[in-house]
């Protein structure tokens, strides 16, 4: 017989951990508990065998994906060995299986999905533009696409707080996340510069980290309970 010092419980010696709280179990030697040990050695847990389920957005679509992109660049570099349109459909395939199958076939809350997806469309636009210009790379993405994305992402999460911040948890903390990802243009921009590369067109950018910023700090001022809350829950201050 094994004992759970903190149920105050004493335990099948078949078992690792309480079934009650999943604490270690001790055993207990005293004589009270002597007397089970014969039942014990009786008792044996029935196996049970759980059968996964196949989900279909989780593994089946994801190969169909794979399947299509590899076709595709079999095609191009056969038929148009000179032609970009196959990297169009592998750098499609990879968003729609990181950024939409795959987040909602494992269930995913918004809050989490919007930080995943911030991540894998960064290194997916970078990754295209590099492709493209066969590693001549322009800047194009950090000054034209990837900022509106990070705006995209702050007015969600902004709506998000405003109707769900007591059902969903951690919208503050991704608001912290988006708004450090729209800095990230700028610090990219000041990091060229350093380097000796001038890039146009820039004003946007610094206006756009400039306004996430602000909007950040608006948004904890106004709602100070709602961040309190979540930091107790989350940190358990």
């Amino acid at each position: 017989m094994k004992y759970c010092t903190k149920c105050n419980v004493g335990v099948n010696s078949q078992h690792q951990n309480c079934p009650l709280c999943g604490s270690y179990l001790a055993r207990k030697t005293d004589e009270k508990y002597q007397s089970y040990k014969q039942i014990d050695d009786k008792i044996r847990h029935p196996v049970v065998t759980v059968k996964p389920k196949i989900n279909f957005l989780q593994h089946k679509f994801s190969k169909l994906m794979l399947a299509v992109s590899v076709l595709c660049l079999l095609l191009d570099w056969i038929a148009t060995p000179n032609g970009n349109w196959a990297g169009y459909v592998i750098f499609a395939s990879f968003f729609v299986c990181c950024c939409i199958t795959w987040p909602i076939a494992v269930r995913w809350k918004i809050q989490r999905q919007i930080r995943v997806d911030l991540l894998i469309v960064t290194l997916l636009a970078v990754a295209f533009e590099l492709y493209v210009t066969r590693f001549n790379f322009e800047w194009l993405t950090v000054t034209q696409i990837l900022p509106w994305v990070y705006v995209a992402g702050i007015v969600l999460v902004d709506f998000l707080i405003i109707f769900r911040r007591y059902q969903d948890v951690g919208l503050f903390s991704t608001l912290v996340y988006a708004t450090v990802f729209a800095a990230l243009p700028q610090i990219a921009v000041w990091i060229a510069g350093a380097f000796g590369i001038q890039l146009e067109h820039t004003l946007k950018i610094s206006i756009i980290a400039i306004v996430a910023v602000i909007n950040l700090i608006v948004v904890l001022t106004v709602c100070t309970r709602s961040l309190k809350e979540e930091m107790d829950r989350k940190l358990h201050l």
